[in-house]
């Protein structure tokens, strides 16, 4: 699952033209999917209900962490050690976050 558009990570990113679309392509995917493992994204409360209802579109501090992960990502696509998941995006999710329980 995606949780922002090409379109609008190209934005956020100032990048024009497409040349650069598939690799924005994957690094939105694997920021969505980081930020979707933070929240635990597909967990089911005590009646079975999923945690996380996003059909009526993506809350907007979720895009935000989407994006800013995604711009780590895109910041050291060679690097490749950095930890996108800043603690800032950590605290943009802590509503959303299903706690663990032992």
């Amino acid at each position: 699952m995606m949780l922002v558009t090409l379109e609008d990570a190209k934005l956020d990113l100032a990048i024009d033209g497409n040349h650069l679309d598939p690799l924005i392509y994957k690094k939105i995917r694997q920021a969505s999917d980081l930020v979707l493992k933070h929240i635990k994204y597909g967990t089911e409360d005590s009646n079975g209900d999923p945690i996380h209802d996003f059909s009526d579109g993506v809350p907007g501090d979720i895009q935000s962490a989407v994006m800013m992960v995604l711009a780590e990502l895109v910041k050291n696509r060679e690097a490749g050690s950095s930890n996108p998941m800043s603690q800032a995006v950590i605290d943009i999710l802590a509503p959303y976050r299903q706690p663990t329980i032992a």
